[in-house]
């Protein structure tokens, strides 16, 4: 099994993509995070307590997306003409990423843009609502993209894109 992981990292080019992807998220994730002394304690003049209160903006995201999620597959499913007992292709899983990836530059330039103690920190905080629902959009229409292309070999194909990001 060792061997194939190997080969998935080497060779696959869809897990050499996303897993190259979801590095560059976690990247802007923690690049955000240890930025967020600066973000919110500096310009906002914010407690340790209300800093880290901010992060909830992020969660807060990426729960309205998972709790949308459902909803937006069942809709998609019904628009895109699928047949109710056809398979659904892997590359269908990917339209939450595809619809979302343009939140991606937005809410980081947003974040960016109105981080002025003369701007209303809601502001910020709803870039930060926005890069949650981007992320985790992001990390479920990968994972799921994965798991339905590569059938049995799902679990390695998912451990080589962990192994990428350590």
């Amino acid at each position: 099994m060792l061997t194939l992981g190997v080969k998935f990292t080497t060779t696959e080019p869809a897990i050499l993509t996303l897993g190259g992807f979801l590095i560059l998220l976690y990247v802007f994730l923690f690049t955000f995070l240890s930025g967020s002394d600066y973000i919110f304690k500096k310009t906002y003049s914010l407690s340790s307590l209300q800093q880290g209160a901010c992060f909830g903006s992020i969660a807060a995201g990426a729960t309205t997306f998972t709790l949308s999620a459902p909803v937006l597959y069942t809709w998609a499913h019904r628009r895109t003409e699928f047949v109710h007992s056809a398979p659904i292709t892997p590359e269908f899983r990917l339209w939450p990423a595809i619809v979302t990836a343009p939140l991606l530059p937005v809410s980081l330039f947003w974040l960016r843009w109105t981080n002025y103690a003369n701007i209303s920190i809601w502001s910020s905080l709803a870039a930060c609502f926005c890069f949650g629902i981007v992320l985790n959009a992001m990390y479920v229409a990968s994972y799921e993209y994965i798991i339905d292309s590569y059938g049995e070999h799902a679990a390695i194909a998912l451990a080589s894109i962990t192994m990428m990001s350590i």
